[in-house]
Protein backbone atom coordinates (compact mmCIF):
# COMPACT_ATOMS: atom_id res chain seq x y z
CA UNK A 1 0.00 0.00 0.00
CA UNK A 2 1.43 2.87 -0.85
CA UNK A 3 1.52 6.48 1.10
CA UNK A 4 -1.37 7.90 -0.19
CA UNK A 5 -3.33 5.02 0.73
CA UNK A 6 -2.04 4.88 3.78
CA UNK A 7 -3.20 8.31 4.58
CA UNK A 8 -6.44 8.03 2.77
CA UNK A 9 -7.05 4.60 5.30
CA UNK A 10 -6.02 6.81 8.36
CA UNK A 11 -8.55 9.37 7.79
CA UNK A 12 -11.24 7.35 6.66
CA UNK A 13 -10.56 4.91 9.77
CA UNK A 14 -10.94 8.55 11.90
CA UNK A 15 -14.75 8.93 10.75
CA UNK A 16 -15.69 5.49 10.22
CA UNK A 17 -15.93 2.52 12.70
CA UNK A 18 -15.14 -0.34 9.81
CA UNK A 19 -16.16 -2.73 12.44
CA UNK A 20 -19.99 -2.42 11.77
CA UNK A 21 -19.42 -2.65 7.70
CA UNK A 22 -19.52 -6.02 5.77
CA UNK A 23 -16.81 -5.21 3.62
CA UNK A 24 -15.30 -2.11 2.27
CA UNK A 25 -12.64 -1.90 -0.60
CA UNK A 26 -9.76 0.61 -1.53
CA UNK A 27 -10.57 1.84 -5.18
CA UNK A 28 -11.02 4.90 -6.82
CA UNK A 29 -13.98 7.36 -7.89
CA UNK A 30 -14.45 7.61 -4.98
CA UNK A 31 -12.04 5.97 -2.73
CA UNK A 32 -13.56 3.70 -0.54
CA UNK A 33 -16.94 1.64 -1.22
CA UNK A 34 -18.53 -0.02 1.51
CA UNK A 35 -21.25 -2.89 1.73
CA UNK A 36 -23.96 -2.06 4.82
CA UNK A 37 -26.02 -5.08 3.58
CA UNK A 38 -26.01 -7.27 0.12
CA UNK A 39 -27.90 -4.50 -1.21
CA UNK A 40 -26.36 -1.70 -0.09
CA UNK A 41 -23.67 -0.03 -0.79
CA UNK A 42 -22.03 3.85 -0.43
CA UNK A 43 -18.79 5.30 -1.54
CA UNK A 44 -16.35 7.70 0.64
CA UNK A 45 -14.30 10.27 -0.68
CA UNK A 46 -10.89 11.82 1.39
CA UNK A 47 -9.91 14.71 0.31
CA UNK A 48 -6.98 17.33 2.54
CA UNK A 49 -7.36 20.52 2.81
CA UNK A 50 -4.16 23.12 2.23
CA UNK A 51 -4.30 26.87 2.44
CA UNK A 52 -2.04 26.54 -0.99
CA UNK A 53 0.40 23.72 -2.87
CA UNK A 54 3.32 24.98 -1.19
CA UNK A 55 1.81 24.10 2.46
CA UNK A 56 0.80 20.64 1.24
CA UNK A 57 4.65 20.01 0.36
CA UNK A 58 5.99 21.48 3.13
CA UNK A 59 3.64 18.49 4.96
CA UNK A 60 3.74 15.87 3.32
CA UNK A 61 7.89 15.53 2.08
CA UNK A 62 8.98 14.50 5.53
CA UNK A 63 12.78 16.03 5.05
CA UNK A 64 11.37 19.65 3.15
CA UNK A 65 11.69 21.35 6.80
CA UNK A 66 14.89 20.70 7.50
CA UNK A 67 16.09 21.43 4.40
CA UNK A 68 14.64 24.52 4.57
CA UNK A 69 16.25 25.39 7.85
CA UNK A 70 19.48 23.94 6.82
CA UNK A 71 19.85 25.17 3.35
CA UNK A 72 16.92 27.35 2.15
CA UNK A 73 16.55 25.01 -0.39
CA UNK A 74 13.20 25.56 -1.76
CA UNK A 75 11.44 22.06 -4.03
CA UNK A 76 9.48 24.95 -6.14
CA UNK A 77 9.87 28.51 -7.12
CA UNK A 78 6.96 29.55 -5.72
CA UNK A 79 7.34 28.35 -2.48
CA UNK A 80 10.05 31.04 -2.06
CA UNK A 81 7.07 33.02 -2.11
CA UNK A 82 4.17 31.15 -0.31
CA UNK A 83 7.06 29.79 2.50
CA UNK A 84 8.38 32.37 5.43
CA UNK A 85 11.72 31.53 6.65
CA UNK A 86 12.46 34.06 9.58
CA UNK A 87 14.50 34.84 12.73
CA UNK A 88 12.58 34.33 16.11
CA UNK A 89 13.29 34.20 19.50
CA UNK A 90 12.69 31.49 22.16
CA UNK A 91 11.55 33.42 25.76
CA UNK A 92 10.87 30.96 28.81
CA UNK A 93 7.33 31.18 31.02
CA UNK A 94 8.67 34.03 32.40
CA UNK A 95 9.18 35.69 29.45
CA UNK A 96 13.63 35.65 29.41
CA UNK A 97 15.02 35.23 26.32
CA UNK A 98 16.71 31.58 25.81
CA UNK A 99 18.02 31.83 21.98
CA UNK A 100 17.45 33.04 18.55
CA UNK A 101 16.86 30.59 15.99
CA UNK A 102 15.44 30.23 12.28
CA UNK A 103 11.88 28.98 12.33
CA UNK A 104 9.25 28.57 9.26
CA UNK A 105 6.61 31.50 10.24
CA UNK A 106 3.00 30.96 9.33
CA UNK A 107 0.00 33.21 9.52
CA UNK A 108 -3.23 31.30 9.93
CA UNK A 109 -5.80 32.55 7.63
CA UNK A 110 -9.22 34.63 8.73
CA UNK A 111 -12.32 32.84 8.67
CA UNK A 112 -13.60 34.19 5.50
CA UNK A 113 -10.32 33.45 3.76
CA UNK A 114 -11.12 29.70 5.36
CA UNK A 115 -14.51 29.57 4.30
CA UNK A 116 -14.12 29.93 0.66
CA UNK A 117 -11.53 27.66 0.70
CA UNK A 118 -14.02 24.90 2.26
CA UNK A 119 -16.62 26.15 -0.28
CA UNK A 120 -13.55 25.43 -3.08
CA UNK A 121 -12.82 22.13 -1.91
CA UNK A 122 -16.44 21.02 -1.64
CA UNK A 123 -17.46 22.84 -5.00
CA UNK A 124 -14.60 20.89 -6.87
CA UNK A 125 -15.12 17.42 -5.35
CA UNK A 126 -19.04 17.79 -6.03
CA UNK A 127 -18.35 17.88 -9.59
CA UNK A 128 -15.58 15.96 -9.69
CA UNK A 129 -18.57 12.91 -8.11
CA UNK A 130 -20.06 12.63 -11.30
CA UNK A 131 -17.47 10.69 -12.68
CA UNK A 132 -18.02 8.24 -9.80
CA UNK A 133 -19.58 4.61 -10.04
CA UNK A 134 -23.24 4.87 -10.62
CA UNK A 135 -24.00 1.53 -8.79
CA UNK A 136 -23.30 3.43 -5.31
CA UNK A 137 -26.26 4.05 -3.64
CA UNK A 138 -24.92 7.68 -2.63
CA UNK A 139 -21.69 9.10 -1.67
CA UNK A 140 -19.93 10.61 1.74
CA UNK A 141 -17.16 13.33 1.80
CA UNK A 142 -14.69 13.70 4.30
CA UNK A 143 -12.14 16.69 4.55
CA UNK A 144 -9.06 16.26 6.54
CA UNK A 145 -8.37 20.11 7.47
CA UNK A 146 -4.58 21.54 7.58
CA UNK A 147 -5.21 25.06 7.30
CA UNK A 148 -7.18 24.97 10.82
CA UNK A 149 -8.28 28.34 11.12
CA UNK A 150 -11.02 26.62 13.43
CA UNK A 151 -8.05 26.09 16.23
CA UNK A 152 -9.04 28.40 18.75
CA UNK A 153 -13.27 28.76 18.60
CA UNK A 154 -15.69 26.91 21.29
CA UNK A 155 -16.40 23.82 18.92
CA UNK A 156 -19.92 23.74 20.36
CA UNK A 157 -20.63 27.21 18.61
CA UNK A 158 -19.33 26.12 15.19
CA UNK A 159 -22.03 26.48 12.96
CA UNK A 160 -21.54 30.36 14.10
CA UNK A 161 -18.52 30.56 12.68
CA UNK A 162 -18.85 28.66 9.62
CA UNK A 163 -22.56 28.75 8.42
CA UNK A 164 -22.19 31.52 6.00
CA UNK A 165 -25.21 31.98 3.58
CA UNK A 166 -22.71 31.30 0.96
CA UNK A 167 -20.95 27.99 2.63
CA UNK A 168 -24.58 26.99 3.38
CA UNK A 169 -25.74 27.32 -0.24
CA UNK A 170 -22.31 25.32 -0.57
CA UNK A 171 -23.34 22.51 1.35
CA UNK A 172 -27.06 22.08 0.33
CA UNK A 173 -26.29 22.30 -4.12
CA UNK A 174 -23.31 19.36 -3.34
CA UNK A 175 -23.35 15.97 -4.46
CA UNK A 176 -22.76 14.58 -1.11
CA UNK A 177 -25.39 12.69 1.22
CA UNK A 178 -22.64 14.23 4.11
CA UNK A 179 -19.85 16.00 4.74
CA UNK A 180 -17.48 15.51 7.38
CA UNK A 181 -14.71 18.37 8.67
CA UNK A 182 -11.55 16.63 10.52
CA UNK A 183 -10.38 19.47 12.35
CA UNK A 184 -7.95 20.09 14.73
CA UNK A 185 -10.05 22.67 17.63
CA UNK A 186 -8.24 23.49 21.22
CA UNK A 187 -5.47 21.09 20.48
CA UNK A 188 -8.08 18.57 20.09
CA UNK A 189 -8.53 16.65 17.26
CA UNK A 190 -12.42 16.00 16.03
CA UNK A 191 -14.56 15.41 13.16
CA UNK A 192 -17.98 17.32 11.92
CA UNK A 193 -20.91 15.90 9.88
CA UNK A 194 -21.41 19.27 8.25
CA UNK A 195 -24.72 18.53 6.52
CA UNK A 196 -26.56 17.09 9.41
CA UNK A 197 -25.62 20.14 11.78
CA UNK A 198 -26.72 22.49 9.02
CA UNK A 199 -30.22 20.80 9.22
CA UNK A 200 -30.64 20.86 12.96
CA UNK A 201 -29.13 24.54 12.82
CA UNK A 202 -32.71 25.38 10.75
CA UNK A 203 -34.61 22.31 12.89
CA UNK A 204 -34.18 24.50 16.00
CA UNK A 205 -34.30 27.95 14.59
CA UNK A 206 -38.03 26.63 13.20
CA UNK A 207 -38.99 25.90 16.85
CA UNK A 208 -38.41 29.83 17.14
CA UNK A 209 -40.76 30.54 14.60
CA UNK A 210 -43.13 28.22 15.97
CA UNK A 211 -42.84 29.89 19.91
CA UNK A 212 -43.00 33.46 18.15
CA UNK A 213 -46.64 32.15 16.18
CA UNK A 214 -48.30 30.09 19.65
CA UNK A 215 -48.87 30.90 22.99
CA UNK A 216 -46.90 28.44 24.87
CA UNK A 217 -48.28 24.96 26.17
CA UNK A 218 -50.74 25.60 22.80
CA UNK A 219 -51.61 21.87 21.24
CA UNK A 220 -50.18 21.46 17.79
CA UNK A 221 -51.18 18.79 15.89
CA UNK A 222 -47.89 16.89 14.26
CA UNK A 223 -49.37 16.91 10.71
CA UNK A 224 -49.94 20.74 11.24
CA UNK A 225 -45.99 20.78 12.46
CA UNK A 226 -43.80 18.91 10.38
CA UNK A 227 -45.87 19.75 7.34
CA UNK A 228 -45.15 23.19 7.83
CA UNK A 229 -41.08 22.64 9.71
CA UNK A 230 -41.02 20.82 6.11
CA UNK A 231 -42.10 23.84 4.00
CA UNK A 232 -39.38 25.88 6.36
CA UNK A 233 -36.67 23.73 5.37
CA UNK A 234 -37.61 23.76 1.34
CA UNK A 235 -37.96 27.55 1.75
CA UNK A 236 -34.31 27.45 3.35
CA UNK A 237 -32.83 25.55 0.37
CA UNK A 238 -33.64 21.68 1.31
CA UNK A 239 -34.08 19.52 -1.31
CA UNK A 240 -35.75 15.87 -1.46
CA UNK A 241 -37.07 16.18 1.79
CA UNK A 242 -39.59 13.25 2.79
CA UNK A 243 -42.81 12.99 5.23
CA UNK A 244 -43.44 9.33 7.05
CA UNK A 245 -46.72 9.17 8.77
CA UNK A 246 -47.70 6.05 10.07
CA UNK A 247 -50.43 6.09 12.51
CA UNK A 248 -50.38 10.11 13.06
CA UNK A 249 -46.83 9.62 14.27
CA UNK A 250 -44.65 12.07 11.87
CA UNK A 251 -40.82 12.03 11.42
CA UNK A 252 -39.42 14.45 8.62
CA UNK A 253 -36.25 12.49 6.19
CA UNK A 254 -33.63 14.12 5.11
CA UNK A 255 -31.46 11.90 3.05
CA UNK A 256 -30.73 8.91 4.76
CA UNK A 257 -31.12 10.29 8.12
CA UNK A 258 -35.30 10.62 9.80
CA UNK A 259 -35.76 12.85 12.27
CA UNK A 260 -38.61 13.05 15.22
CA UNK A 261 -38.65 15.87 17.41
CA UNK A 262 -40.13 15.64 21.06
CA UNK A 263 -39.35 17.19 24.34
CA UNK A 264 -37.13 19.91 23.13
CA UNK A 265 -34.52 17.31 21.06
CA UNK A 266 -34.55 15.38 18.19
CA UNK A 267 -34.36 11.69 17.89
CA UNK A 268 -32.43 10.36 14.91
CA UNK A 269 -33.28 7.06 12.59
CA UNK A 270 -30.92 5.79 10.19
CA UNK A 271 -32.27 4.26 7.48
CA UNK A 272 -31.31 2.43 4.18
CA UNK A 273 -32.21 3.65 0.41
CA UNK A 274 -34.35 0.91 0.14
CA UNK A 275 -36.20 1.76 3.10
CA UNK A 276 -36.69 5.48 1.92
CA UNK A 277 -37.78 4.82 -1.12
CA UNK A 278 -41.34 2.71 0.42
CA UNK A 279 -42.34 6.35 2.56
CA UNK A 280 -44.97 8.26 0.29
CA UNK A 281 -46.54 11.42 1.58
CA UNK A 282 -49.75 10.94 2.55
CA UNK A 283 -50.50 14.68 3.96
CA UNK A 284 -52.45 18.10 3.17
CA UNK A 285 -50.04 20.47 1.49
CA UNK A 286 -50.64 23.97 2.89
CA UNK A 287 -48.16 27.24 2.19
CA UNK A 288 -47.11 28.31 5.87
CA UNK A 289 -44.98 30.79 4.74
CA UNK A 290 -47.01 33.74 4.77
CA UNK A 291 -45.21 37.56 4.35
CA UNK A 292 -45.88 37.49 8.32
CA UNK A 293 -43.69 34.07 8.60
CA UNK A 294 -41.40 36.10 6.59
CA UNK A 295 -40.94 39.17 8.55
CA UNK A 296 -40.67 36.89 12.01
CA UNK A 297 -37.78 34.68 10.10
CA UNK A 298 -35.62 37.89 9.32
CA UNK A 299 -36.02 39.34 12.84
CA UNK A 300 -34.99 36.02 14.41
CA UNK A 301 -31.65 35.40 12.21
CA UNK A 302 -29.88 38.04 14.00
CA UNK A 303 -30.88 36.78 17.89
CA UNK A 304 -30.66 32.81 17.42
CA UNK A 305 -27.49 30.70 18.44
CA UNK A 306 -27.59 27.08 18.28
CA UNK A 307 -24.85 24.88 20.02
CA UNK A 308 -24.50 21.77 18.00
CA UNK A 309 -22.98 19.18 20.09
CA UNK A 310 -22.10 17.33 17.21
CA UNK A 311 -18.59 17.26 17.24
CA UNK A 312 -16.86 13.71 17.73
CA UNK A 313 -13.06 13.65 19.25
CA UNK A 314 -10.52 11.36 16.74
CA UNK A 315 -8.79 9.35 19.31
CA UNK A 316 -4.89 9.64 18.35
CA UNK A 317 -4.11 5.63 17.43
Amino acid sequence: MGSKHKTEERIFKQVYDTDLFFNYEHKDKPDFWINTSLEYKFGVEITELFENESSARLEKIDTYTEELLDSKKFRHKTDKKEIILDSIKILDKKGNYILETEAIVREIPCLNTYIDHLINCVSKKSRKSLEYNSNLNYNNLIINDHINSLSLIDKNKLSEYLFTDKFKQCLLNCSFEEVFLITEIKNEKNYFPLKRILYLYHIYFFQNIINRLHKSGENLSEEYYYSFLKEFLEYNGFLNLKLKNKKDKFELIYGMTGYHLFNNSVQLTLYEEININKFHENHIQKKYITKKVEKIINEEKSKFSFSCGLGEKIEQK
